[in-house]
């Protein structure tokens, strides 16, 4: 409901105004002086102020002049009412900025055409307004994904960050639609999305409907160039299709059909028209190219990761000569990091970095490397080597950093006797503790040339109590308690990878995230 404050000192003409302007459907406030006009204006701005020049504290055109001068204020119409004639009077309204006049005493016929007109005209400069500072807000907006690694976001989440952004979710902001509608051509029909806004939050479901049959109800509201606008009820049959119930059938919306797919608004606060397409237009460019960059991003990230898993491969070619140890040191450490409450990020690179822990081997003798009985005192100290010859290999990227600290310290035991500088407790970086464990534990339920598989809870046992290689106080005890709480879920994933290359998704949430129901807040 439009506001409108009218400044008369009057109350013969502010009261016969009032009633005509409450039986109009405004929502009307007065005042008898500029001052107090001002300090009205600055609690509550109107959209609208019928201003009488002749004020007891002063001028009328004072008010004006300083509503001009003001960002907040400048862009309200003024009705100036005024008893003169003289035209030097007007133009000098019209210099401090007012838009229109009222002579003294005003009819209903003139009062009622002149405010609609200005409201009419002020309504559609905000919408335009409004549409240039949301395509601020939108390039803003696509800057915030800077805040977070480009291959880290997944489709669907960028699609339903960016309708939360047109929708206002979170925002005491009524200059919004509350339903976005996305639907993609897959043929026979349109698959889409459906995101409503609800209070202080999004509901997304997804929805299905023949193609040809939502054309054709588009069809009525088409005004070319693939855009729609339709300032009528949504059809009946259009509103189921995109699940919407009877109750809440909106009363307009608007459309684009970009490339076979389509994207829908629907439910402003006003009567819709061209100046809401443009912010669709934009969110669908921006999606597409964000999408095209997180594709390419995320193609760069995945080759990035084969050269490491290669790499790995080639360090343990002569040992088990399929790579799967270190496949499943990686998985498992991802698990394990997951349990532990790290964020997707370490975990998504932990499973990765953890595949190059033994990349130094590359560095150490053949007949070292293949030697079958036990290694000399000086070949031993040789293939210690191997730690500080993997990180320096790994150095000099930064995406590598966490691969270098592993290399470097996963034979780092937490009670400081471990090589290659025996460092102690949580001087070991996590990411290296993780590794150490879940080597050893892989270790022990591989079946070796020189022992059988373990089975995981005598694997867990040797970790605990220690034997002629494993001394109790090698391991993270928090790590170890995570071990023994997820055992049962920790098992079935080593039995789950097996003796086989796994596939992508195992345990992985797609991304080397492993999917744990319940995690455990992080410990460094």
């Amino acid at each position: 409901m439009d506001q409108i404050l009218i400044v008369d000192d009057s109350p013969t003409v502010c009261g016969q105004m009032r009633r005509w302007l409450t039986e109009l459907g405004y929502e009307v406030a007065d005042a008898a002086s500029g001052g107090e006009a001002m300090a009205r204006i600055e609690a509550q701005a109107p959209d609208l102020i019928v201003l009488d020049l002749g004020l007891p504290d002063m001028d009328g055109l004072d008010v004006c002049r300083w509503l001009r001068a003001n960002e907040l204020t400048c862009r309200i119409p003024v009705v100036v009412l005024t008893s003169s004639e003289v035209q030097s009077d007007r133009v000098r309204s019209l210099d401090m900025g007012a838009e229109d006049f009222l002579t003294k005493p005003p009819t209903l016929s003139e009062l009622r055409a002149r405010i609609q007109t200005l409201l009419r005209s002020k309504h559609l400069s905000d919408r335009l307004l409004l549409s240039y500072m949301e395509m601020d807000r939108l390039g803003s907006f696509a800057e915030s994904f800077l805040d977070r690694p480009i291959t880290g976001w997944t489709r669907p989440e960028v699609a339903d960050a960016m309708a939360d952004h047109v929708l206002g979710v979170g925002l005491q902001d009524p200059h919004r639609p509350r339903l976005i509608w996305a639907g993609f051509d897959s043929g026979e029909d349109l698959v889409g999305i459906m995101w409503k806004r609800v209070n202080e939050r999004s509901e997304t479901f997804s929805t299905s409907c023949p193609k040809r049959e939502m054309l054709a109800l588009l069809a009525s509201a088409e005004r070319g160039d693939g855009e729609f606008i339709s300032k009528d009820p949504m059809p009946e049959k259009m509103a189921e299709f995109l699940g919407i119930p009877p109750e809440e059938r909106p009363e307009n919306f608007v459309a684009v059909g970009v490339e076979g797919n389509t994207i829908l608004a629907a439910d402003y606060p006003w009567e819709v028209g061209i100046y809401e397409l443009p912010l669709l237009r934009a969110m669908h460019r921006h999606w597409r190219v964000f999408e095209r960059l997180r594709q390419d991003a995320q193609r760069v990230e995945d080759a990035f990761f084969q050269t490491m898993e290669a790499l790995a491969v080639a360090a343990e070619f002569y040992d088990s000569g399929t790579g799967l140890h270190i496949r499943r040191v990686g998985y498992l450490s991802g698990r394990i990091a997951g349990l532990a409450g790290r964020k997707p990020d370490f975990i998504k690179w932990i499973v990765q970095a953890a595949k190059v822990h033994d990349v130094g081997k590359i560095t150490i003798p053949f007949k070292i490397l293949a030697k079958p009985s036990r290694l000399t005192t000086e070949e031993m100290e040789i293939m210690r080597r191997h730690t500080l010859n993997g990180a320096q290999v790994l150095a000099g990227s930064p995406h590598l950093e966490m691969a270098r600290c592993i290399a470097r310290s996963h034979h780092e035991n937490f009670d400081g006797s471990g090589y290659p500088e025996g460092l102690k407790g949580r001087e070991i970086p996590l990411e290296a503790r993780i590794v150490r464990l879940m080597d050893v534990y892989d270790a022990l339920r591989s079946k070796r040339h020189y022992k059988r598989a373990y089975s995981h809870e005598e694997s867990v046992r040797i970790l605990l109590e220690g034997d002629e290689r494993i001394q109790r106080g090698h391991f993270d005890p928090d790590l170890l308690h995570i071990l023994i709480e997820w055992g049962e879920e920790i098992s079935d994933l080593y039995e789950t990878l097996g003796e086989s290359v796994p596939p992508p998704e195992i345990g992985t949430g797609g991304f080397g995230i492993p999917d744990v129901a319940e995690t455990r807040g992080g410990r460094d």
